[in-house]
């Protein structure tokens, strides 16, 4: 008999955290009908060793051994391996809280296509973010979940580890990760997600526990990587245009202050291309950002505005 859950942890060089992570999945002690693939992606370390190692000591695991290809194909893979009728992923540094699995199970008899759920971060001892999802007492497509959001000026959390996704669904509209990108893969397949989802729930906690990790690719942004990013924003502003996200596009050109001037004028045609995006921004600090975009040049503005940020988090 298949499972009700599909654990999708794709594994690259994580021997550091991946046993704890691991630990924090077999910890779901009141829904334990789920299996866990572990998905190692070409590590170099001692990865590969401890996959197998953890599915010897639990039959529910299995693993999955590739050349190193990327985050997304790793995902992928999952997803053509998973047997369940939800496939959650997981990031293998990051954590589950108890007691997940047994809130998801409670939402299954609905046969939603998405259950979101929140997310808090850990670690680095910085200001940390915590993103509940507003409670929904009726299931509700993708697009008015989004509209919820839109109404309160805010975008919903588009990472794919925080919902569960029906595996039918998946399969149904051939919903995969965009493996020719190396920054903001998650944000495409979520959007194309909601785009296609008829039937949407929220549990209004958070049970996902993400590590903030300096070394992580959050933290190492290049040109490839805001280039991704930002054709990821130009990208589904067009799926679904409206001023929300114009403002994120907008708000996400502001990366260009972590390039050198050179790298940044790379972007210049780009940025050209998608002027038009600037026009559906809404609120008067986006408009005014626009506007100094204008006059002072997309590099020009984001060094700027973040010089500004780091006196202000100075003079505190």
């Amino acid at each position: 008999m298949n499972p009700t859950f599909s654990v999708v942890i794709p594994v690259y060089n994580a021997e550091k955290y991946l046993d704890e992570t691991v630990r924090s999945v077999l910890a779901q002690k009141n829904c334990t009908d789920y299996e866990l693939i572990l998905v190692n992606d070409g590590s170099r370390d001692g990865s590969a060793a401890l996959c197998d190692h953890l599915a010897q000591q639990d039959a529910r695991i299995h693993v999955i051994h590739q050349k190193n290809q990327g985050v997304s194909v790793a995902r992928n893979a999952g997803i053509k391996a998973a047997r369940g009728q939800y496939v959650l992923f997981l990031d293998s540094d990051d954590l589950w809280e108890e007691g997940l699995l047994e809130a998801l199970e409670h939402e299954r008899h609905r046969q939603p296509d998405m259950i979101v759920f929140g997310y808090r971060q850990f670690g680095c001892g910085a200001a940390l973010e915590e993103f509940i999802p507003a409670e929904n007492e009726q299931c509700e497509t993708g697009m008015d979940y989004f509209r919820r959001y839109e109404k309160m000026g805010t975008m919903p959390s588009v990472s794919c580890c925080c919902t569960a996704f029906r595996r039918e669904f998946l399969e149904d509209h051939a919903l995969r990760l965009p493996v020719h990108v190396q920054y903001g893969e998650d944000f495409r397949f979520y959007m194309h997600c909601l785009k296609a989802a008829q039937k949407l729930v929220c549990v209004p906690r958070s049970y996902y526990k993400y590590r903030v990790n300096e070394a992580s690719a959050t933290h190492t942004l290049n040109l490839p990587k805001i280039r991704d990013l930002l054709s990821a924003c130009a990208d589904m502003y067009r799926l679904v245009p409206c001023p929300m996200m114009a403002n994120y596009y907008c708000m996400n050109v502001l990366s260009l202050a972590e390039l050198s001037r050179k790298d940044a004028l790379q972007l210049k045609p780009f940025l050209r291309e998608n002027r038009d995006i600037q026009h559906a921004v809404s609120g008067r600090k986006q408009q005014f950002a626009c506007l100094l975009y204008d006059l002072l040049g997309w590099y020009g503005t984001a060094r700027m505005v973040r010089l500004g940020l780091s006196i202000r988090y100075l003079s505190k």
